[in-house]
């Protein structure tokens, strides 16, 4: 038991541990269903993706073992992310693997799945660059990420018409039941807090490049995120950038000031 718990160092590898966890249910999760979704014998012919996946190199994954073989494989990459064995290789096969994925079925990915594959590409780089290296880019590719999310919202009604915070209420089974009494109660409210998280989206890339922007970006999402998934049921839409946001904070803690003022709290607890 020591040995594992050794092996794990959580107090100091709290962020790839749970990148890794929520890979290895996501491989679970769509291990029975590799068939379907990702061959020959299921919904999408390689066709409709062969020019994404460099011609016919992949054809050969284009099968119901090779699928099925593929998540086996992530799983076992996300045990070794968890477990420290091999970190950097398994996070290459990982954003190999879910590269692959994606590109032969885009209809199958959430939406947070750019996102995790650039860390699990910065975790792969973590011999070749520095440790004040890795967390600028960590910084980079949240508000890059946020950035562009936003500037694309701002096509859209519900987003510019404030919308969107109800909406999304509305659409998950265990908050339908409020959305009359938030109409009737909270109008407003919802639309200004739907224009503040478009703002700070939109807003991010600049936030980032100064310390107290950071940590504004960093915990209003990070509590964003786990907010969607313990109230809303949306495990998959953005459960990884929460994980992410927490791979980022180790980083941070270790390498940076960003996240003083939550040691000097604990200090003076």
């Amino acid at each position: 038991m020591s040995l594992i718990l050794s092996r794990l160092d959580w107090k100091n590898r709290f962020g790839e541990i749970g990148l890794g966890l929520y890979t290895l249910f996501y491989a679970f999760k769509m291990w029975p269903l590799a068939t379907t979704l990702y061959t020959r014998e299921g919904l999408l012919p390689i066709s409709m993706s062969e020019s994404a996946l460099m011609g016919p190199f992949w054809s050969f994954l284009d099968n119901a073992p090779a699928a099925h073989a593929l998540h086996g494989l992530t799983a076992l990459a996300a045990l070794a992310l968890v477990f420290n064995c091999g970190p950097r290789l398994a996070a290459f096969f990982i954003f190999l693997a879910q590269w692959y994925l994606y590109n032969r079925n885009s209809f199958t990915f959430a939406p947070d799945t750019g996102y995790t594959q650039a860390f699990f590409l910065i975790l792969t780089c973590q011999g070749w660059i520095t440790k004040k290296e890795r967390l600028f880019l960590g910084w980079l590719v949240l508000g890059v990420a946020y950035s562009y999310s936003g500037l694309s919202k701002l096509d859209s009604p519900v987003w510019t018409g404030g919308f969107a915070t109800r909406y999304f209420i509305n659409l998950s089974d265990s908050t339908r039941l409020w959305v009359p009494y938030f109409d009737s109660f909270y109008k407003w409210p919802m639309m200004i807090a739907t224009w503040l998280i478009l703002a700070l989206e939109v807003l991010a890339i600049g936030l980032i490049t100064f310390r107290s922007g950071r940590l504004l970006v960093w915990t209003l999402f990070a509590f964003f995120h786990l907010f969607n998934n313990l109230i809303f049921d949306f495990v998959q839409l953005s459960l990884g950038c929460f994980f992410a946001h927490l791979l980022l904070l180790q980083w941070a803690l270790k390498d940076s000031e960003d996240f003083d003022v939550f040691v000097r709290s604990k200090k003076h607890g």
